[in-house]
């Protein structure tokens, strides 16, 4: 099975002074790394991934790191954070999820 990482909700974040609502909607997912060396190919294997969208002349992006499960491939959210732009304050933030990747079919 696949899964991969879906934001959801949306977060209400204050920027010198100023509300700023962005949905989950409007993020997109950028590049993934590999966050964690893999010594045998039964280890689980932390990665690194970001979020980003742009509101009001700003672009706002979330740091996402993850393992994925050796045995099941499935995925576990170790933290999520809103990291730019600089003085950013978050009041709601967004959720992210595992999703099962719908081309899986159990045949």
């Amino acid at each position: 099975m696949a899964y991969y990482i879906m934001p959801t909700g949306e977060a209400i974040l204050f920027l010198a002074g100023t509300k700023c609502t962005i949905d989950s909607e409007l993020l997109l997912q950028n590049g993934t790394e590999k966050a964690s060396k893999q010594q045998f190919d039964e280890d689980d294997v932390d990665f690194k991934t970001s979020f980003s969208a742009s509101l009001m002349n700003q672009s706002f992006t979330w740091n996402v790191e993850y393992t994925e499960h050796f045995g099941s491939g499935a995925v576990t959210i170790n933290s999520s954070e809103c990291v730019s732009p600089m003085g950013v304050t978050v009041e709601t933030d967004i959720l992210f999820i595992q999703v099962q990747s719908e081309d899986d079919d159990d045949k």
